[in-house]
């Protein structure tokens, strides 16, 4: 009887342990567009510590600095993109500046870290080779569009 007893016990805390876990697991399926951050009537939702006038230069740091324009969140959420290095920069800036205030604002409801968002930039930039910029500019697309859409404002 005390065996049954213990075995009821364990399973009874790993089927609640795991239904904790689960109702706290990341879920990474949100995500907020660059057209989303760019509006006016949504820099409410900007988390803190960034705000639109905030400087690439200030929070993508490489080297040398060139490598990121001199622009604005907010100018770089409007950049179109083109041909060349320069291009992809622009396209990949626009992507990483949502996919980091996405993680900002949403926590675990989206699927990187700011940390990571922030480095793996870094990282493309100084390749300085397109397709490696490009590869991650559709991955933060990719993001930045989850299934579940943006759940702000």
């Amino acid at each position: 009887m005390k065996t049954r007893s213990a075995f009821l016990g364990v399973v009874t805390t790993l089927a609640l342990s795991l239904a904790c876990n689960s109702a706290l697991a990341w879920d990474g399926d949100n995500g907020c567009t660059p057209g989303y951050w760019k509006q006016e009537q949504h820099f409410d939702s900007w988390p803190f510590p960034y705000e639109p006038n905030t400087l690439l230069r200030d929070v993508f740091v490489t080297a040398p600095p060139e490598y990121v324009p001199d622009d604005t969140f907010l100018e770089a959420l409007n950049y179109g993109g083109g041909p060349g290095v320069e291009g992809a920069t622009q396209i990949l800036l626009r992507a990483a500046v949502a996919a980091l205030l996405n993680a900002e604002a949403l926590g675990l409801a989206f699927e990187d870290e700011p940390a990571e968002i922030i480095n793996s930039t870094v990282d493309r930039l100084e390749s300085q080779w397109r397709p490696t910029i490009l590869t991650r500019a559709t991955y933060f697309d990719s993001i930045n569009n989850g299934p579940d859409g943006c759940p702000l404002n």
